[in-house]
């Protein structure tokens, strides 16, 4: 079973890429069930706390992938990059915040990596992509942040 994975992103710049473990589903609090059978989960109302709770879900995903998940970024210019947890306005030159890459097209395919390393079904692992790409949206401009999806968020 692949545990790790190099990528060459987008952007050109290259990094390694580690599945998730049970460690980082502590992190976000709620461990999915991504090989539960579709047809027996339970219909779930989608009430404004459930859908507070799915993005939480998801924004704390993200940072886990993006944060513990990866290796520093090595550029097209050879330099390295680290994602880091802190505020854009705190980071170095060899640090990039977790929230802003997580809006590239980079932190997409990086977060696209980990969840199918880690054996997320594709639904799951596009609901889970901080802003999928949608009609007419491009790169960092992307306009809204996608659900997670009942089967990747299972009972608490």
């Amino acid at each position: 079973m692949e545990t790790t994975r190099k990528l060459t992103l987008p952007s050109g710049a290259t990094c390694k890429v580690r599945r998730l473990t049970p460690r980082d589903y502590l992190k976000v609090g709620v461990i999915p069930d991504v090989l539960a059978d579709p047809s027996k989960q339970k219909e779930s109302k989608d009430t404004e706390e459930s859908k507070k709770a799915k993005v939480t879900y998801s924004l704390l995903m993200n940072e886990v992938i993006l944060c513990d998940c990866l290796s520093p970024i090595t550029g097209s210019d050879g330099n390295l990059k680290k994602v880091v947890n802190k505020a854009f306005i705190d980071c170095s030159d060899s640090e990039e915040n977790c929230e802003l890459f997580a809006t590239t097209d980079d932190g997409a395919a990086v977060v696209e990596a980990v969840l199918e390393l880690s054996g997320f079904r594709e639904s799951d692992r596009e609901a889970l992509v901080p802003f999928p790409q949608e009609a007419g949206a491009t790169g960092e401009h992307r306009p809204a942040m996608s659900a997670v999806s009942e089967s990747a968020v299972g009972s608490p």
